[in-house]
């Protein structure tokens, strides 16, 4: 009777730790990221206006025109873009035949500016999707599931050697050895005959 009493309080403080952490993630940690994003959408913004008030382009040239309503456009939307909403705009033929011809009167804008404007340019549209990039990966939860664990073993396998190096220069490490991995190594042996 104990063990069943103790085995549903751990189940129930485990089921509400996860809601905990749900509600965290979707409320609280999800509008943050939006703030972010949009206040980054903003500074992109303002970038671009400082280069048409520096009279480098016009504020009637489609290259401003478009790209200032591209980035308003992640502004208004910020709170909706998620993995779902990429994953049925790239289904929709209608979302990427609309989409395609805007992108291609963008470059042919961009292009059609001068060498430094165009460089500065193409740097606020690479930002622009640098932040989108990073707004779809850090709020979504399945993401998070799936890129985590990559890279995690990415880190593990590039830095492994150095930090293991730096882990036996710990005091800890004579502890871990002998409580952890000698009795895995020996269990191994063991079991290898």
């Amino acid at each position: 009777m104990m063990e069943t009493t103790a085995l549903g309080l751990t189940a129930l403080s485990t089921t509400l730790s996860l809601l905990a952490l749900w509600a965290l993630f979707h409320w609280l940690y999800r509008d943050y990221r939006v703030d972010l994003f949009r206040q980054r959408m903003f500074t992109l913004r303002d970038q671009l206006f400082d280069i048409a008030a520096s009279g480098r382009i016009a504020f009637d040239d489609p290259a401003y025109g478009k790209l200032r309503s591209m980035i308003n456009g992640y502004i208004r939307f910020a709170h909706r873009i998620n993995l779902p909403l990429l994953l049925f705009a790239s289904r929709s033929r209608h979302a990427l035949s609309q989409g395609a011809h805007q992108i291609t009167q963008l470059t042919t804008a961009v292009r059609a500016q001068p060498a430094e404007t165009a460089r500065d340019l193409d740097r606020i549209i690479s930002q622009t999707h640098w932040y989108v990039a990073e707004q779809l990966i850090l709020t979504s939860l399945l993401m998070w599931l799936v890129l985590l664990p990559i890279a995690a073993y990415a880190i593990v396998r590039t830095l492994g050697d150095k930090i293991l190096k730096v882990m036996r220069g710990w005091p800890a490490w004579r502890w871990l050895k002998t409580h952890f991995i000698d009795p895995l190594d020996s269990a191994a042996l063991t079991a290898a005959g």
